[in-house]
């Protein structure tokens, strides 16, 4: 696998655990909890075993609270969307959300 083909799949994988995280940020109290959501998108990723039980202990290290005020809302509290395959994007992410790809990030890296 080349620097650059490794580099594009980390990206999707992480992009896909912060738009897990996004897509279910400020759902009702039937929604499930935006870290079950987080846990259940890891577990989808094609990465391997060791990667996936990293990002399995990221998360849980992390409260639903914690998980759910790091999501940028809008004005009106909807989630805004961010594309971790830009990096123009990125900056639009809290501090917190940042901090959590870049949790993430340690563990495929």
């Amino acid at each position: 696998m080349t620097n650059s083909t490794a580099s594009a799949r980390r990206v999707r994988l992480l992009g896909a655990v912060a738009a897990g995280l996004l897509l279910f940020a400020g759902c009702g109290s039937s929604a499930p909890s935006v870290k079950r959501v987080a846990l259940e998108v890891v577990e989808t990723l094609d990465a391997t075993p060791e990667q996936r039980e990293c990002m399995r202990k990221k998360v849980e290290a992390y409260s639903n609270d914690q998980l759910e005020t790091m999501v940028p809302v809008d004005d009106e509290g909807n989630a805004i969307e961010i594309d971790f395959r830009d990096p123009t994007s990125i900056p639009d992410a809290t501090p917190e959300l940042q901090q959590f790809v870049d949790d993430l990030r340690a563990c495929i890296t």
